[in-house]
């Protein structure tokens, strides 16, 4: 398989994990000497074809739906247009990047009479929560028409987690396997300390970080509350990351660090001086790469079961899943690693090593290759 093509309603600059996803499982294949087309949504300002990093990129003409949250495709003209021109690429296998969209649906259709070999690789666990019960169940009903039409022309299904894989079955599928979302070592050379200095945080502070979109989902909120009834003088709380919350969040918790939306570099660099990475997420998440990425660092780690979070963090030695992801919660658990400072480094060496074996790009690349090369 020479030429892959990954379709993504998302992709970079768009911040997110699948996009960062998409970005490093493509570097991967040009450094096995593929040929990489990605395929996106065109919902801003950017152009419809651009090579980065020897990436091509295809955006098609899409309507913005949610803020840009929920691109739907526009098959006009210029799409078709686009699209013509993407068939001459003459792909040899594609990979559709979760089901939730126009684009997924579109993707498994074309490429099922384009392409050698088609799959879709979820990376969702959970219905996406639209705020108010009737519009949830709109969205339960899309949702299955979406995968109602894919099913008719994917038959091989994956996961980023294992916990993608159980979340398939509510649609009666059986996923095959699991390709993990994972880190590049890469990212940490030439990362050096920068935040303590800059934000002129004292060297015996613990320095607590989340990264993330600014949603209720999220958590962040609970966090800021949490993070108001600890001690100061031992704690500082940085958060990376934009949306609907950020000025309202930021007006009412000044003793909070808002460093607003950075780029990756940056944030790993972030992650390398935090000790405590926390995300007290309620989104239906496949795998955070921020919490891998955090792991990667060497930080402790307290978030919640959701997505991937309990094959990384198997057991207490390697970091904390909270049950309840209440403040109350949230608030005890940062207590328990500050008056324990051995042990919350040694957590982060704990998980460190689990990603190290279990969670680079080198391994997920060789298992897609393997897949996309069988027959089956």
């Amino acid at each position: 398989m020479k030429t892959i093509g990954i379709v993504s309603a998302h992709f970079l600059p768009h911040l997110g994990g699948v996009e960062r996803y998409t970005y490093n499982l493509a570097k991967s294949f040009i450094h096995m000497g593929k040929k990489v087309v990605i395929i996106t949504s065109l919902i801003e300002d950017l152009p419809c074809k651009e090579e980065i990093e020897g990436i091509i990129i295809y955006r098609l003409p899409s309507f913005s739906f949610m803020k840009g949250r929920m691109p739907v495709l526009n098959l006009n003209k210029e799409c078709k247009s686009k699209i013509r021109e993407i068939e001459q690429e003459q792909l040899d296998g594609i990979i559709i990047n979760t089901h939730l969209y126009t684009l997924s649906c579109w993707g498994a259709y074309w490429g099922g009479k384009k392409a050698r070999k088609v799959i879709l690789l979820e990376h969702g666990t959970a219905h996406m929560d639209l705020g108010r019960i009737w519009l949830n169940q709109v969205g339960r009903i899309y949702e299955h028409l979406l995968m109602y039409v894919i099913k008719r022309y994917v038959s091989d299904f994956y996961g980023v987690s294992l916990a993608c894989n159980k979340w398939l079955k509510h649609f009666g599928i059986k996923g095959k396997g699991v390709f993990y979302n994972a880190v590049d070592w890469e990212d940490l050379k030439e990362i050096k300390p920068y935040y303590r200095d800059k934000l002129q945080i004292e060297k015996e502070k613990v320095i607590l970080t989340f990264a993330g979109r600014l949603i209720e989902e999220k958590g962040i909120r609970k966090l800021c509350e949490a993070f108001e009834q600890l001690d100061k003088k031992k704690v500082c709380l940085i958060v990376a990351g934009d949306g609907a919350l950020y000025l309202e969040l930021k007006q009412r918790y000044p003793d909070v660090f808002w460093l607003g939306s950075i780029e990756h570099k940056q944030v790993m660099c972030l992650l390398s001086e935090t000790d405590i990475y926390i995300l007290p997420t309620d989104y239906p998440e496949g795998f955070p790469t921020t919490v891998l990425e955090a792991a990667m660092c060497g930080c402790s780690i307290i978030t919640t079961d959701v997505g991937g979070t309990k094959e990384l963090i198997r057991d207490t030695s390697y970091g904390i899943l909270m049950k309840e992801n209440s403040i109350r919660e949230i608030k005890e658990e940062l207590e328990k690693l500050l008056k324990n400072p051995k042990e919350m480094k040694q957590m982060g060496q704990r998980v460190q090593s689990q990603v190290k074996k279990y969670f680079t790009w080198d391994i997920t690349v060789k298992k897609v290759i393997k897949e996309l090369d069988s027959k089956k």
